[in-house]
């Protein structure tokens, strides 16, 4: 959980800077990206494209929301995986008790 939320901070602390948007409106956005909901009310690209500072800035934000969604997909897998050794070992030891 400690690594989601890392990552949304240092999202947030870039978006931030990037787009002008309060923290809680990049946080927002960052929380919604990497969770594959995607609203479409906060849309990065606030640049026109006329620099190679805001075509980095662009790609960096698609770069973001890639690692993120693999982040987040990683981290429900590692959460998965958990809870099915849990109710596994669970299930072992009631199984042993009752013999």
């Amino acid at each position: 959980m400690a690594v989601i939320g890392g990552y949304i901070f240092l999202g947030s602390l870039l978006f931030g800077l990037w787009e002008g948007w309060k923290p809680l409106e990049a946080s927002y956005f960052c929380f919604v990206t990497i969770a594959t909901i995607g609203f479409g009310d906060l849309v990065p690209g606030a640049a026109r494209f006329e620099n190679v500072a805001d075509q980095y800035k662009m790609i960096a934000s698609a770069f973001y929301m890639l690692f993120g969604n693999k982040t987040t997909a990683w981290w429900w897998n590692v959460v998965t995986a958990s809870a099915r050794l849990t109710v596994v070992s669970v299930t072992n030891i009631s199984s042993a008790c009752e013999r």
